[in-house]
Parts: structure tokens; C-alpha cells; sequence
């Protein structure tokens, strides 16, 4: 299983996980990183811990991002 990661300014992506859940009741394999007061840094760490957990390395990740060229897009970038 595809597994998929939002990472957005503020809790964007915790509304579209949850407008997931409300249609298809199920979120499994979906995350967000929701970034609020974070440097670089920690949300460098974040998308790196998600994106290298053991159950997502067994069929890939999709990392979705906000605002191209933002920190949410840069970071998904380099770790890309």
C-alpha cells in the first residue's frame, strides 16, 4: 500500500484527513505534518521520521505539499 503524507501551513491537512475520513471512512496510511512556529530543521526531522518508517518503505510514500515554493514545499523537495 501507497502511503501519503499533507504537509501544510496550519491544520489544512488535518481537515483533509478528516474530509477523507467522513467520505471513506478509512485514513490508513494517510498523515499530516501540520507546520505552525517549526524551523527548517524540525520539519526536516518530521517528514524524514514519517517518510523512513519501516510500513512505508514497503511500497513508497506521496509527500503533498502547499504553497510551491513555501517552507511545506522546499523541505518536501530536499527530502525528495
Amino acid at each position: 500500500m501507497k502511503h501519503a503524507i499533507i504537509i501544510t501551513h496550519g491544520p489544512i491537512g488535518e481537515a483533509m484527513i478528516k474530509a477523507v475520513e467522513t467520505i471513506m471512512g478509512v485514513t490508513e496510511g494517510l498523515y499530516e505534518i501540520a507546520v505552525t512556529a517549526m524551523s527548517v530543521a524540525e520539519i526536516t526531522d518530521r517528514l524524514l521520521s514519517l517518510v523512513t518508517a519501516p510500513e512505508e518503505k514497503k511500497d513508497g510514500v506521496i509527500v503533498m505539499a502547499s504553497l510551491k515554493g513555501g517552507s511545506c514545499w522546499n523541505v518536501s523537495v530536499s527530502v525528495a
